[in-house]
């Protein structure tokens, strides 16, 4: 349960860090172009958030395979 909770939350926070890639992205090249900035920091937050929600993903993923295995295990086994 909690580390469904944490992991929820750290989806969340991933949302916010992207978009404060692009905002910074567009801020930084402000003088000269907002559409390059905010395309560069697409393009950052494309790849370091993408990469953070994929680990969060697989280890939900984990965590469901163990609940799973878990469940097979505590099945009483018959020998033939």
């Amino acid at each position: 349960m909690v580390n469904r909770i944490l992991a929820n939350a750290v989806g969340y926070l991933n949302a916010l860090v992207a978009i404060a890639l692009i905002v910074t992205g567009s801020l930084i090249f402000a003088p000269d172009n907002y559409l390059v900035g905010a395309i560069i920091g697409f393009i950052g937050a494309l790849i370091v958030c993408g990469l953070i929600a994929l680990f969060i993903d697989m280890r939900i993923e984990l965590i469901q395979i163990r609940e799973v295995l878990e469940k097979l295990a505590a099945l009483p086994r018959s020998i033939p």
